[in-house]
């Protein structure tokens, strides 16, 4: 089994010797790929700049998806996190967040939505609102993305 992956049809490519643990700072959930190859940001750099360039962990050329038939082609969901899960009726009871083995841009205009769809009752919009913990800005950059979305409704989405 190899320690990493570069299949553009697999959920498993990142690194196989990270941890899990969202308390660890080599969290397997903050490795994403980019041109250079696996990289993590945040604790897992060693300094509090934010700004600074990701940590190469795997260096794999052309790793992240360019285009459509290069390197693992379009970002796939690598993890599926509920955050909040609040009474019905709440404003934002329902937070989640997705992880991308890819990191993504956002662009100035109307944030991402998804359709919750109910198993009863009506379907609710969820809306992205945060990159990597960072409030949704133009030209914001990350890989986790947290949506928000308000149930009035005792249903199930």
């Amino acid at each position: 089994m190899p320690l990493w992956g570069t299949s553009a049809d697999a959920t498993t490519n990142k690194p196989k010797f990270l941890s899990s643990d969202p308390n660890s700072p080599y969290d397997k959930t903050e490795v994403f790929a980019t041109e250079a190859g696996w990289v993590t940001r945040g604790p897992a750099t060693g300094n509090g700049n934010v700004n600074a360039d990701p940590e190469v962990l795997v260096a794999i050329g052309g790793l992240a998806g360019a285009t459509a038939s290069t390197g693992l082609h379009h970002p796939t969901m690598t993890k599926y996190t509920i955050v909040t899960k609040a009474d019905h009726g709440t404003s934002n009871n329902i937070v989640f967040e997705i992880a991308y083995d890819e990191a993504l841009k956002y662009n100035a205009g109307s944030a991402a939505t998804l359709l919750l769809t109910a198993t009863a009752g009506s379907n609710v919009t969820a809306t992205l609102t945060h990159m990597n913990g960072v409030a949704l800005a133009d030209e914001l950059e990350g890989n986790i993305l947290r949506f928000t979305a308000t149930s009035a409704q005792a249903t199930t989405y």
